[in-house]
């Protein structure tokens, strides 16, 4: 498993994952992936360990345990192997590889790209007066949580952002959806002005704008 830095984001310079020996082979009643049934060692080996990362000017980490009941990486009867990523409080959000492999060239496997996943979210709410101005404005966002942590570096969805009416405009070119190291980021609000409400589309005091917290709205970083 690693977890590629920001700066350094190619998929393709993560090489191809040819790890030769990562734990030692043992004897499997089935190969990776539900290949045909076998017997003796198929030296089978698992790209499995520890990965850091600089986030926010703090090391975090991240490791793979196994869920079986005598914590092995064989796989069972079907060919399969169930692994826990754990991870620390902010990295949810952010992007790691894993893969698998059998030690033997017929049976290769891929990395796979997935997301360091989190089901609570938090944002605030900015709100400006509709006077027909424009705005810049800072919206945090942050992973909630028994340990609450600012959302950081990471790049969110454009079409995630929700504001209150259409009276309300977001200029994309001068925003940036990219979290900066407290995570916040920058939504350019434009206003018109227009705050009577007997109008069509009615008119509002205030244009409110703030992120729809939700795990797919953040994209992948590479």
């Amino acid at each position: 498993m690693t977890l590629p830095n920001s700066s350094d984001p190619i998929y393709g310079a993560l090489g191809n994952w040819s790890i030769n020996t990562v734990v030692t082979p043992g004897p499997l009643g089935e190969l990776l992936l539900n290949e045909n049934t076998t017997s003796g060692d198929v030296g089978l080996s698992y790209v499995v360990g520890n990965a850091d990362r600089l986030l926010g000017g703090k090391i975090v980490t991240a490791h793979i345990v196994s869920t079986n009941s005598n914590s092995n990486y064989f796989t069972d009867k079907n060919g399969l192997l169930s692994l826990e990523v754990c991870f620390d409080p902010r990295l949810p959000g952010h992007t790691f590889v894993i893969g698998a492999y059998a030690n033997d060239v017929n049976r290769t496997g891929i990395a796979s790209k997935e997301v360091f996943r989190w089901n609570n979210f938090t944002t605030s709410k900015a709100i400006v007066d509709n006077n027909g101005s424009s705005y810049d404005v800072n919206i945090f966002l942050g992973i909630g949580g028994t340990i609450s942590e600012p959302l950081i570096d990471v790049n969110i969805a454009p079409e995630s952002i929700v504001i209150n009416s259409t009276r309300c405009k977001v200029d994309p070119i001068l925003s940036n959806y990219h979290t900066d190291g407290n995570g916040n980021i920058r939504v350019h609000l434009v206003t018109d002005g227009v705050k009577d409400p007997l109008l069509i589309p009615p008119g509002v005091d205030t244009c409110s704008v703030s992120w729809d917290a939700k795990a797919n709205n953040i994209l992948k970083e590479y």
